[in-house]
């Protein structure tokens, strides 16, 4: 088998055909070891002052600027985890998520009462929100009145409840969210007007800390009613509503 070999300058120099300009091929100056440059078996048109880099085989690029890409996708790049076809990056956080997962917010549900409730005076009662609004994981139970937390991280809860009570000239009660296995009292009413008829509604909205997948968010009124048994909360349309969101 012949072989060219040119020693001395390393270096190979190919002339135009008025020999004013040349593309020159040169050898590294220390190599450590015999290397080899397979050309490919069909013509090739390299992008002006580019040449990218594969592993060898040609299947996977080893550097890619993710802004050079003008179409298509990367099923996976250097994103830490996660695909370039089925994440989203969160500039905050400095991660990629996968999509499903959501950005800020996208974890979010609201739930009305539609039907009057009647609550034991005295007891924790949980309050029920029967009629979903919306739902973006399907993480409320409309049964339960549960909300169960379908991405870690730190949710905002709120709505407005009404309560009323005709037997009675005194009502109190208190709003409590179970969170991450432990009630925590959100906020808390009293009424001592001495009216025939007492009726009080509340709007709120409280922040959690770090909430994990799986806690249960709900909501529970604790009622003193004096002269009464029971306390009633009623339906009337969106008077009583319970909402949340992922916001970090």
């Amino acid at each position: 088998m012949a072989e060219l070999r040119v020693k001395g300058t390393g270096t190979i120099k190919l002339f135009e055909n008025d020999n004013t300009s040349s593309v020159t091929i040169a050898s590294p100056a220390s190599l450590g070891g015999d290397r080899t440059i397979t050309l490919p078996d069909a013509s090739v048109t390299l992008a002006s002052g580019t040449m990218l880099a594969t592993d060898g085989s040609g299947a996977s690029l080893t550097a890619l600027n993710a802004t050079e890409l003008g179409s298509g996708t990367v099923p996976t790049a250097r994103l830490g985890t996660g695909s370039a076809s089925s994440s989203v990056f969160l500039a905050g956080d400095s991660t990629w998520i996968a999509a499903g997962g959501g950005a800020f917010g996208s974890e979010t549900f609201g739930a009305r009462m539609d039907t009057l409730r009647t609550f034991t005076s005295g007891s924790d009662n949980t309050v029920i929100f029967e009629t979903e609004l919306w739902d973006s994981d399907t993480a409320y139970n409309t049964t339960t009145g549960i909300y169960t937390v379908p991405v870690a991280g730190s949710y905002i809860f709120g709505g407005t409840i009404k309560f009323h009570e005709t037997t009675s000239t005194f009502l109190s009660c208190t709003i409590y969210m179970n969170v991450a296995g432990s009630q925590k009292q959100v906020c808390q009413f009293y009424d001592g007007s001495g009216l025939d008829v007492s009726q009080l509604t509340l709007t709120f909205s409280v922040p959690t800390g770090a909430l994990s997948v799986s806690d249960d968010v709900y909501m529970q009124a604790a009622g003193a009613v004096y002269d009464s048994s029971s306390y009633t909360c009623p339906a009337s349309g969106y008077s009583t509503v319970f909402w949340g969101a992922r916001i970090a």
